[in-house]
């Protein structure tokens, strides 16, 4: 239903965009379309900045999960020596 709905809202818009008597009403129907839409439209310096944000997000979570290794890496170094010991050599 919904892909109908925006099927003829495309249709509509485009067959505004090429008449130039709708010229005004086609403005205010493609702002008012705009205004519905979830997307917006950004500016280079916009998306520069949401790319950097989320490159930022990706770094403390490399940061988080490295001191999880770590801190992993250092409770198997504790249990480690206490659980090898050294095979005997020879039969009993």
């Amino acid at each position: 239903m919904l892909g109908i709905i925006a099927a003829v809202s495309q249709t509509g818009m485009n067959a505004m965009q090429g008449s130039t008597p709708f010229s005004g009403v086609a403005t205010g129907f493609r702002n008012r379309i705009a205004a519905l839409s979830p997307m917006k439209s950004l500016s280079d310096q916009e998306y520069e900045e949401l790319l950097l944000d989320k490159l930022l997000k990706v770094d403390v979570e490399i940061a988080v999960l490295d001191d999880q290794i770590s801190d992993l890496r250092a409770a198997k170094e504790q249990h480690s020596p206490a659980s090898q010991r050294s095979p005997r050599d020879g039969a009993s």
